[in-house]
């Protein structure tokens, strides 16, 4: 059972980022270069599903579609994060991913159903990471 302190970081947590989500802020970009050189070297003829966790206006899955040539590979990118706000911000990008509001400690997806997960600048954001 959820303490009542989580549930509070969590709802002040939401509140915050909904607030970011109309500003420009943080430095998660300075990480996305790692990302993009490891997803390279992945096998060019495999079909991935990849879930940015705490994508936030989903910059990340935009890199990853400028930079990686995925429309061959068949990937499936997914973003999920608590903000409501920052996923409406992805969601004005109209890329071509699935973005969903939700809480990284109850994934709303079946087991194995995911084969990378990317988590940049937010873990230290959840209440039980």
């Amino acid at each position: 059972m959820k303490s009542d302190k989580s549930i509070k970081y969590k709802e002040n947590t939401i509140k915050f980022f909904n607030q970011m989500a109309h500003k420009s802020h943080g430095d998660s970009f300075k990480h996305y270069n790692n990302v993009l050189k490891w997803l390279k070297e992945l096998s060019i003829n495999e079909k991935y599903t990849l879930l940015d966790l705490g994508t936030g206006k989903g910059d990340l899955l935009v890199k990853i579609l400028n930079n990686i040539s995925i429309k061959n590979k068949s990937w499936n990118l997914i973003g999920l994060d608590i903000s409501p706000e920052m996923i409406k911000k992805a969601l004005e990008k109209k890329l071509p991913v699935n973005l969903n509001v939700g809480d990284s400690e109850a994934l709303p997806y079946k087991n194995l159903s995911i084969d990378i997960i990317t988590c940049i600048n937010s873990f230290h954001h959840y209440s039980n990471p």
